[in-house]
């Protein structure tokens, strides 16, 4: 699935009052941080939260979704399919 202001919203209520061109640099942006080669089947998933939490820290964002850590709802998802996916040299 590929993201778009219209999906994004139907997902993500809160951001019904965002405009397409402010959604679509959001997508676009956490894109470019998401990549498939990582992130496998969860990739649209990822960059769904990832652009959420970019646009909760813009200026009209929903500043209640930020604790005192300055973490959005959204990041701690996207945090927690990121320790899904992440995977490495462990150390025993």
């Amino acid at each position: 699935m590929s993201w778009t202001p219209a999906t994004f919203r139907a997902v993500l209520e809160e951001f019904e009052n965002i405009s397409d061109a402010v959604i679509q640099d959001a997508l676009s942006e956490a894109a470019l941080e998401v990549r498939s080669s990582v992130f496998g089947q969860k990739t649209d998933s990822a960059v769904k939260w990832r652009a959420a939490d970019l646009l909760a820290r813009r200026p009209f964002g929903e500043m209640a979704r930020i604790d005192k850590t300055g973490k959005t709802i959204y990041l701690e998802r996207y945090q927690e399919i990121v320790n899904q996916v992440a995977y490495g040299y462990r150390v025993i």
